[in-house]
């Protein structure tokens, strides 16, 4: 597949009569769209432009000890560019989904996740200073080169009884920096998983994407988390059961730990600390441990219909919270109770 983002934005005007917005069919302001037709398309160069190849496996008829049994395993290829910022963006993905059921039981054995490397080079972030002419070619508007070295993945495993009950470990890993102010900073290793990718109800789309949108700040925006998992590995088991027919209860636990410990982010211990990168169970590097409960409806046709109610409880970790350090959540414990209502297309 190929893919192109151009613009042509439609702008706002102070002198404009009311300071009204100026669209298109208004002749009045027609120098501020592109007059011959798709002359957008001419100046590419801020354009962004990628490549895409995927390799996919997928067997909906593997039945091998039941209708259940599935098999899916694929490879994901992007190249991305852009000329006004000179990117070169290279992502690398693996993903599976296998499941199979245990001969002389109703138990099925399952395991699900994805692997996933983003490689290249930009000059359209500032990362480690301001954005100059670092490589004496004249080009002041542009930043310094950052090289981007960004692993992440995600890992299920797992047993099912199909409709009664279902229990699951899941690992997953977002690699991080150790100082994403350093000067210069030429490599880019921090970026979150993708948000959509949700993790838990508080420690990631709470207290780990607030503390880290606050301390980057507008010039690092591109790399605020979101809610993705950033800068961290974790740890979290859940379980669902299920009484009745459309009627689910959903609990887990969530561990995770910074995999560097950015001092602009997460806190340092007292007196420092030289060493940035995180043991497996570094206490230093612990962001906190999240305890998740919920009860879900469904019915209608294909279950269609859901009225969900979660809650969420959180205690942070010395990396998020400290008593008496002013860097860090200023309050170690959160929680949330959310309900919702939904029809599902």
């Amino acid at each position: 597949a190929y893919d192109k983002l151009v613009e042509d934005p439609v702008r706002d005007t102070i002198d404009a009569p009311d300071r009204l917005r100026l669209w298109a069919f208004d002749a009045r302001y027609e120098d501020r769209r592109s007059l011959p037709p798709y002359a957008f398309l001419a100046d590419g160069s801020d354009d962004v432009q990628e490549l895409i190849g995927v390799l996919l496996w997928h067997d909906p008829d593997w039945d091998v000890r039941r209708k259940s049994d599935k098999l899916s395993v694929g490879y994901y290829f992007v190249y991305r560019w852009q000329g006004s910022t000179r990117s070169e963006v290279y992502i690398h993905s693996v993903a599976w989904d296998l499941q199979l059921g245990l001969k002389g039981s109703s138990l099925s054995l399952f395991t699900a996740g994805e692997l996933l490397g983003i490689f290249g080079s930009t000059r359209g972030i500032k990362l480690g200073g301001s954005c100059t002419d670092s490589d004496g070619d004249g080009a002041t508007d542009l930043c310094n080169r950052v090289d981007a070295n960004i692993l992440g993945g995600v890992a299920r495993f797992g047993v099912t009884d199909e409709r009664r009950w279902r229990a699951t470990l899941e690992l997953g890993y977002s690699s991080g920096d150790p100082d994403l102010t350093r000067i210069p900073n030429r490599e880019l290793t921090a970026r979150a998983l993708h948000s959509s990718y949700r993790v838990g109800m508080l420690l990631y789309r709470v207290a780990v994407g607030g503390r880290a949108a606050l301390a980057l700040g507008q010039d690092l925006e591109p790399l605020w988390p979101r809610g993705g998992v950033w800068n961290s590995r974790y740890l979290w088991p859940t379980a669902r059961f299920t009484p009745l027919p459309g009627v689910h209860v959903d609990a887990g636990v969530l561990l995770a730990w910074a995999d560097e410990l950015d001092g602009l982010v997460y806190v340092l211990p007292e007196g420092g600390r030289d060493e940035r990168t995180c043991g497996l169970l570094d206490g230093d590097c612990f962001l906190g441990w999240e305890a998740d409960l919920a009860l879900r409806f469904r019915w209608g046709e294909q279950e269609r219909m859901m009225w969900d109610w979660e809650a969420a409880l959180m205690r942070a970790g010395a990396a998020l919270s400290q008593p008496g350090r002013e860097r860090g959540l200023m309050e170690p414990w959160l929680w949330t109770v959310q309900s919702r209502v939904g029809f599902r297309f």
